[in-house]
């Protein structure tokens, strides 16, 4: 596997409003996309972070062991995918990629893989398609 770098950082809250008031009053970050519980942040390199609030677009508990999911960027995401299987890493779903409403944020040529790590903690594989 290529991992080259970290691309994108999950945040899960319970204080959504405040979280989502110092990332762009504070950090001075520019949400790219927003809905109920949910904020993307586009920052200058092409890097994103995703600020979910309790009634977020993931299903309740997806949070509980990582509140904190960052998204490590690979060369070939399929790839990685079968690598991660070979190696009997627990996979959370399917390789998911960019679909309405989010493709003007995250771009449609975007993709990313869940997994469990061993401790339990959920990270993900992302890749910027060709």
């Amino acid at each position: 596997m290529d991992v080259r770098g970290v691309s994108w950082l999950g945040l899960r809250t319970d204080s959504f409003e405040e979280m989502s008031v110092f990332f762009k009053r504070v950090l001075g970050v520019t949400p790219v996309f927003e809905a109920r519980d949910f904020i993307i942040f586009g920052l200058p390199n092409g890097d994103k972070v995703e600020l979910f609030g309790p009634d977020g677009p993931y299903p309740p508990g997806f949070f509980d062991r990582s509140p904190v999911v960052p998204g490590m960027i690979v060369a070939d995401i399929g790839r990685a995918r079968r690598e991660l299987e070979e190696a009997g890493v627990q996979l959370l779903g399917p390789t998911m990629h960019a679909f309405p409403p989010y493709l003007e944020a995250l771009g449609s040529n975007y993709a990313w893989q869940h997994l469990r790590a061993p401790d339990g903690k959920v990270l993900e594989l992302c890749a910027r398609l060709e």
